[in-house]
C-alpha cells in the first residue's frame, strides 16, 4: 500500500465522483489526512465518515505543541489556511505524496520538496492501469467539474477530448 495524504479538494472531488473506492483499491492507497481537513468535510459528510469506518482514510491529529509549530509554519506560508499547512506538515512527517488540486498549496508543497499529485494523475493511473475506461474517467472528471471542482481547465478539457475519442 502507498501511503498517501489527501487534502480537502481532493478528497471532496473523489467523494462527490464516487471515485474514491476505485482509487484505495485500484491503486492500493492508504490515505491519510488530518483532523483539521476532516473538520472542513461538511458534504458529503456521511460518505466521508463512511470511507474513514471503512479505513480507506486515516484521520490524524496534532498535539498542541505541533498546532502551535503548525501556525508559525503558516505565518510564513502566505495565503494558506491551517489546513492546508496541516496536510503539508503531515505529509513531510510522513514521507508520502501530497494529493491536492489547491493551486497555492501544490506550489507550497513543491517548495517543501514534497511529490504532489492530484485527480487528474488519479484518473490517469485508473485508466493506464485499465481500472476505468477512458469514457468512464471523462464521466467522473465531468462530474467533478460539474461539483464545482478547480481544476485545470485546458488539462481537464485535453483528457475529456482524450478519452472521448474515437
Amino acid at each position: 500500500m502507498e501511503v498517501v495524504v489527501q487534502d480537502a479538494s481532493t478528497l471532496l472531488n473523489l467523494l462527490k465522483s464516487g471515485l474514491l473506492q476505485c482509487a484505495v483499491e485500484a491503486l492500493e492507497l492508504h490515505i491519510l489526512t488530518t483532523d483539521l481537513v476532516a473538520a472542513e468535510i461538511k458534504s458529503p459528510k456521511a460518505a466521508f465518515d463512511a470511507a474513514v469506518s471503512r479505513g480507506w482514510i486515516e484521520v490524524r491529529s496534532f498535539s498542541a505543541l505541533e498546532l502551535i509549530g503548525l501556525a508559525t509554519e503558516r505565518q510564513k506560508a502566505k495565503g494558506l489556511s491551517i489546513q492546508d499547512v496541516s496536510v503539508v506538515a503531515l505529509a513531510r512527517t510522513v514521507g508520502c505524496p501530497l494529493f491536492s488540486s489547491d493551486g497555492p498549496l501544490r506550489t507550497y508543497a513543491h517548495q517543501c520538496q514534497l511529490i504532489v499529485h492530484g485527480e487528474l494523475w488519479i484518473l490517469d493511473q485508473l485508466v493506464s492501469r485499465k481500472f476505468l475506461r477512458p469514457d468512464e474517467a471523462a464521466g467522473k472528471l465531468k462530474k467533478m467539474m460539474e461539483n464545482k471542482a478547480r481544476l485545470p481547465p485546458k488539462e481537464v478539457q485535453g483528457r475529456i477530448d482524450k478519452w472521448t475519442a474515437g
